[in-house]
């Protein structure tokens, strides 16, 4: 009994103390942990060292494979397709047939611009005429109208009158300054027309599109594709003179265009000026008739070379009676006209006394006229419609020049060598001009190309001249290729971010590709070899084009801006701002990450205490989240770290 008393009391005391030590332990434990939790830390950070190393800068893009030369050839004209000389498959070489067209309606459009042509021109030539055929007639107050040539109009003036002369010589005059305006405004006219043709000519010199297969570029367009190199400084200055030499020619050939367009205003002005000429000289030439008329109406002595005619006729003239007659250059005589053998009406005697029988002619009338009233001559064409006429004419032969060229055009070529690969015209039907549809499809013998579409944050490090490997879909064989275009456009129309296009040529003859295949691209942007780098996660973008790293400099981090080069995908090409041997700042291992999108701050103690709320301070503990132990006393909670970095504590013991 006393044994088994001992060996309880033995019992009871081992668990007094097991449970004493375990009591020790436990507050030996939370105590260390405790003071570890409480004490200071010291920032950490991983870093990395700069040094020298290789770096490759590549792009990564995607496109499709094309032919890199093809023609959609259809017709540029109208009409109905007379035959269809090739089909698919066929090799063709650069010139050949392809198609014609039924040319029977295109010559007849010749024939009608023709007749056009000839219209126009005669015309401009009766309105010409019109301005100078008043000269050659007279009215005066006779019986009918009397249309007098000039020349007769001067010989037959009586002379007696110095006036007289003075009128015959005043209308000649004036008929040849008309005569001189005429020549003079068809003369700046065409100068016109020629200065437009040239600034036309001239304009395309600056043309900044791409050419057609097989034609170089203008200067301008060489010089906005210039590119430098980079890597190759001998070439670098080529490329820099040949870019200087093209901008050179370019601004020439734009002093042209402006030289040529001040040339076209000069000649238009001019054309003014000289329509103002001619309208006053028409004015002048109708006021020199208006005196020669008003001067030879009541001549004081008979002509001194009365006309002689086939015709007779009557009239009053006052008292006097003279030998009328009328014929082909001579005056008429009562209702008589000027003409070959017409004859007037009225009577052969005349009505009043004091009559003087005629030298040239068995009737007795009047002298000078018959009885009626004046006549007038038609109006003449205003300078502004002779400039009118003149531009019907060049229309007209415009026309005519279209109508031939179209006659030519019934032809369908190919500009290319290579294999016919569609063919959507049969002979018998009906096309429109420039057809998107009604064409026949030639694929060149000259490889092929990647077109692809790059975005505006992407496009900046291509340049033209890089290489690229190239996988394309069902080819087992690798590609390469080089860029060799980068669209100045944005290609991108429904989207906000603008793309553009970039086209890689492939090398080799292109066997086995097929037009439409997909490619990926790798293009080497930039290559270094042996330049000091760091790890390209140490590299900061800032504002613009600057870059900064953090360097560890006597425990603490400081931002120093540093020039870049090749930028690979693990390290970055630093130019300058840092040298070998430096360590720059990777990531600093005290900064608190977050499990969420909150906002986290850098306190360095607990949350809610060590054994319930709030014993050890607020913040948000030393890895973050809820502290130390969290809210459920001293082995519950949420652990030691909560949602920190360190460690994660699961739930108490």
């Amino acid at each position: 009994m006393a044994d088994a008393t001992r060996a309880r009391a033995r019992r009871r005391r081992n668990r007094v103390i097991a449970g004493t030590a375990i009591g020790v332990a436990v507050c030996l434990v939370g105590g260390g942990v405790a003071w570890a939790a409480l004490r200071p830390h010291p920032t950490s950070y991983r870093t990395a060292t700069a040094t020298t190393a290789d770096v490759a800068q590549t792009a990564d893009l995607a496109g499709t494979v094309a032919s890199a030369s093809r023609s959609d050839r259809a017709f540029q004209v109208a009409g109905t397709v007379a035959s269809v000389g090739v089909k698919v498959g066929d090799k063709v070489i650069a010139g050949q047939t392809l198609a014609t067209l039924d040319p029977t309606k295109l010559q007849d459009a010749v024939t009608q611009a023709q007749q056009a042509v000839t219209t126009a021109q005669q015309t401009l030539d009766d309105d010409l005429a019109s301005q100078t055929s008043s000269a050659a007639s007279v009215s005066t107050t006779a019986s009918a109208s009397a249309a007098v040539p000039l020349a007769v109009f001067a010989a037959a003036t009586p002379t007696s009158p110095a006036t007289s002369g003075a009128s015959g010589t005043s209308v000649q005059s004036a008929l040849e300054a008309v005569t001189a305006a005429q020549n003079t405004l068809l003369t700046d006219g065409n100068a016109v027309t020629t200065a437009q043709q040239t600034l036309t000519s001239d304009l395309a010199a600056i043309s900044t599109t791409a050419p057609a297969s097989g034609q170089s570029g203008t200067a301008c367009y060489t010089f906005l594709q210039a590119t430098v190199s980079t890597t190759d400084p001998t070439q670098a200055a080529q490329d820099i003179a040949d870019a200087q030499s093209a901008l050179k020619d370019c601004q020439t050939a734009v002093s042209t265009v402006l030289a040529d367009e001040q040339a076209v205003a000069d000649a238009q002005a001019k054309v003014e000026s000289d329509a103002t000429t001619l309208s006053n000289a028409v004015t002048s030439l109708q006021h020199a008739i208006a005196a020669a008329q008003a001067a030879g109406s009541t001549p004081s002595s008979r002509p001194t070379r009365p006309a002689q005619g086939s015709g007779s006729g009557s009239g009053t003239t006052g008292g006097k009676t003279g030998g009328a007659s009328s014929g082909s250059s001579g005056f008429s005589g009562g209702s008589g006209t000027r003409g070959g053998a017409s004859s007037g009406t009225g009577s052969k005697t005349g009505s009043t006394s004091g009559s003087r029988t005629g030298s040239s002619s068995s009737t007795s009338g009047s002298g000078f006229s018959g009885t009626g009233g004046s006549s007038s001559a038609s109006t003449p064409a205003t300078a502004q419609q002779i400039v009118a006429d003149q531009a019907s004419v060049t229309s007209a032969q415009a026309t005519l020049a279209v109508a031939q060229q179209n006659v030519q055009l019934a032809t369908l070529t190919t500009p290319i060598a290579g294999t016919v690969a569609a063919v959507s015209i049969t002979a018998g039907s009906s096309v429109g001009a420039k057809s998107s549809s009604a064409v026949i499809s030639v694929i060149g013998d000259d490889g092929f190309v990647v077109d692809s579409s790059v975005a505006v944050t992407s496009v900046g490090p291509l340049k033209v001249g890089e290489k690229a490997d190239v996988a394309v879909a069902g080819v087992a064989a690798p590609q390469s290729g080089q860029v060799t275009s980068i669209g100045f456009l944005n290609t991108a129309s429904n989207s906000s971010t603008p793309a553009y296009a970039v086209t890689v040529a492939l090398d080799g003859d292109g066997a086995g590709l097929l037009n439409g295949a997909s490619a990926r691209l790798t293009v080497d942007v930039a290559k270094a070899s042996g330049v000091l780098t760091v790890p390209s996660s140490a590299v900061h973008l800032g504002t613009g084009d600057t870059y900064t790293v953090d360097v560890l400099k006597n425990g603490a981090e400081q931002p120093v801006a540093v020039q870049v080069g090749a930028m690979g995908t693990d390290r970055t090409q630093i130019t300058s701002g840092l040298a070998a041997g430096e360590k720059v700042v990777l990531a600093d291992l005290s900064s608190t990450i977050s499990s969420d999108s909150t906002s986290t701050t850098t306190g360095r103690f607990g949350g809610t205490g060590l054994g319930g709320t709030a014993r050890f301070g607020g913040g948000s503990g030393l890895g973050g989240g809820t502290g130390f132990s969290g809210t459920g006393g001293f082995g519950g909670g949420t652990g030691f770290s909560g949602t920190g970095r360190t460690r994660t504590g699961g739930t108490g013991g």
